[in-house]
């Protein structure tokens, strides 16, 4: 086989999926809290070609002693980019952006046939991510009782600071007013440490609720479970304490602002103009040796 042409059609793929990663970020240019994946590339497999063992036979040699013939390259990783995306404002009162690193914890209700899904114990089975997309919205309890729970667009529960794990009080749920009208989105104000506080008239009441923050090491360990929602082990989840004035733990929690993504139109349109370039002089390549594999033939006849 041609080691030219297998090289040039390993770049082909390769770079094929790097206009795909790019692709991906133009597309959620304008998503809230999307975090823009890189393409890292690395280096395939060598072949040696050793020395060889009888000096008289390497009279007249053309090649170096020990030459390592490549193969290529290949996409080796997509990892994420956590940088800060452009705040803005919506004056909407549950629009909430995270200033800082840290994620809003969410969970879902798994369901079968049945209805709720529970495990061997009975106990609710619940699917759990992280986001940063602060569009939330307040969605009433089906018991019946007025109380408004703080759910995103899918639907999914917003975590409070400080629950554990199982806890059935672990979401975000705010009680009906003192009137007994229930909580509106007008009635509510967010400080950047995620509390949450209720005015009715002239009182302004504290819930006693904050809104939960979590982080996670490294962005490497977050899996992209879509809907702008990232998934990740259970006991790598940090809390963090929104309003710390820690040294790199200073996360503040912006009330009626959204964070826009963090994809830069120029640089993703130089990387895209870039693979495109790279694209065509691969193809050109592997033509090229086409070419050349057709001239042995028609040789050997």
């Amino acid at each position: 086989m041609n080691t030219s042409a297998l090289i040039a059609a390993g770049a082909l793929r390769t770079l094929q999926e790097r206009i795909d990663v790019t692709a991906h970020n133009l597309a959620n240019l304008d998503t809230p809290g999307y975090k823009r994946r890189d393409a890292v590339f690395a280096e395939l497999l060598y072949t040696q070609v050793n020395n060889q063992p009888v000096r008289e036979q390497e009279v007249g040699r053309l090649t170096p002693p020990g030459l390592r013939v490549g193969y290529g390259m290949h996409l080796a990783a997509t990892p994420l980019s956590l940088t800060q995306g452009v705040m803005r404002e919506t004056n909407r009162p549950l629009d909430l952006a995270i200033e800082g690193n840290g994620f809003f914890l969410v969970e879902q209700p798994v369901r079968d046939g049945a209805g709720q899904a529970v495990d061997e114990n009975g106990r609710p089975i619940v699917r759990r991510a992280l986001t940063r997309a602060g569009a939330f919205h307040l969605s009433p309890l089906p018991d019946g009782s007025g109380r408004m729970a703080l759910v995103t667009p899918q639907g999914d529960f917003v975590v409070r600071q400080g629950a554990a794990p199982g806890d059935p009080n672990r979401y975000v749920v705010l009680d009906p007013l003192p009137s007994g009208r229930p909580v509106s989105e007008r009635d509510l104000v967010i400080d950047a440490s995620g509390r949450i506080f209720v005015q009715e008239g002239d009182r302004t009441i504290d819930t006693g609720l904050r809104i939960g923050l979590w982080r996670v090491p490294s962005g490497e360990r977050l899996r992209s479970i879509g809907e702008n929602r990232f998934a990740a082990d259970e006991n790598e989840l940090v809390p963090v304490d929104p309003g710390g004035t820690g040294e790199g733990d200073r996360v503040t929690i912006r009330q009626g602002m959204l964070e826009g993504s963090n994809v830069e139109l120029v640089k993703e349109m130089t990387d895209l103009l870039t693979a495109q370039r790279a694209y065509s002089l691969n193809l050109r390549a592997l033509q090229m040796a086409d070419e050349m594999w057709s001239l042995a033939n028609q040789m050997r006849r």
